[in-house]
C-alpha cells in the first residue's frame, strides 16, 4: 500500500471517528484501523484530517497523530499526553487547557494556536512553529525547545 492509498484510507475512517465522537465516545486511545478493520490498541491516525472539528475533552493519549491536519480544531481540555503530533498542522487550533505532557510536537505548525493553560511538561517542541501562538499560563516545564520558532518570531537556540 503506497502513501496515497494510506492517506485515502485514513480519510475514509475520519468520518467514522467523528460519528463515534458525536455519539458521545471520547476515548480513542485503544482503537486502530488496519486494512479496513478495527482493532483494539493505540491507534495510528497519521495523516488524519480533523480540521475545523470540535474534539474537546477527547482522549487521544499515546495516539499517533503525526502529520495530521488539525487546523482550527477545538482540542480544548483534550488529553494528548504522550501523543505523536510531529509535523502536524495545528494552525489556529484551540488547545486551551489541553494535556500535551510528553507529547512529540517536533516540527508541528502551531501558528496562532491557543495554548492558554495547556500542560506541555516534558513535551518535544523541537523545530515547531509557535509564531503568534498564545502561551498564557502554559506549563513548559522541561519542554524541548531547540530550533523552535517562538510566538514573537525568534528562533530558540
Amino acid at each position: 500500500m503506497d502513501s496515497q492509498q494510506l492517506r485515502q484510507l485514513a480519510q475514509q475512517y475520519a468520518a467514522e471517528f467523528l460519528k463515534q465522537y458525536a455519539a458521545g465516545d471520547r476515548n480513542f486511545s485503544k482503537v486502530i484501523v488496519r486494512n479496513g478493520k478495527f482493532y483494539v490498541s493505540k491507534p495510528n491516525l497519521k495523516w488524519m484530517d480533523f480540521s475545523h472539528q470540535t474534539l474537546s475533552w477527547a482522549n487521544f493519549a499515546g495516539v499517533n497523530l503525526s502529520e495530521a491536519l488539525l487546523r482550527q480544531t477545538d482540542l480544548s481540555k483534550t488529553d494528548l499526553s504522550e501523543a505523536n503530533l510531529s509535523q502536524s498542522d495545528l494552525r489556529e487550533a484551540n488547545l486551551y487547557g489541553a494535556d500535551l505532557s510528553r507529547a512529540n510536537l517536533s516540527k508541528a505548525n502551531l501558528t496562532r494556536a491557543d495554548l492558554t493553560g495547556a500542560k506541555l511538561v516534558n513535551a518535544n517542541l523541537s523545530g515547531a512553529n509557535l509564531k503568534h501562538a498564545i502561551l498564557l499560563n502554559a506549563d513548559l516545564t522541561g519542554a524541548i525547545l531547540s530550533r523552535t520558532q517562538m510566538p514573537d518570531g525568534t528562533i530558540h537556540p
